[in-house]
């Protein structure tokens, strides 16, 4: 096993709680944590299931900013959900670039 993740199934999709892999086998850029969000992409279109949950964001946390490469982002707001506009993610997709240049 070089990879996981805790996965809740909703009645709407799926729901990444943690995922997890081994360091060492972790490939940059195209690696394991973004074949673990592919695959959950596959498996819920499979059942049906019209989301994925990639799990809280942090606007401005480096470490969450990969998650604005998968789209459309919606966030849960005192509203409801919203579609966050490519304007408004631009700023954490630059640092998941930057990060990647380093």
């Amino acid at each position: 096993l070089i990879g996981a993740c805790l996965t809740d199934r909703q009645a709407d999709g799926l729901s990444m709680i943690y995922s997890f892999f081994a360091p060492e086998e972790e490939t940059g850029r195209n690696g394991l944590g973004n074949f673990i969000i592919m695959d959950h992409i596959t498996r819920a279109r499979d059942a049906g299931l019209p989301y994925v949950y990639l799990g809280y964001w942090v606007k401005g946390s480096a470490r969450m900013a990969y998650k604005t490469r998968y789209r459309p982002i919606e966030v849960l707001g005192p509203a409801g959900w919203r579609r966050l506009p490519d304007e408004e993610i631009a700023p954490a997709r630059q640092s998941v670039l930057l990060g990647e240049l380093a």
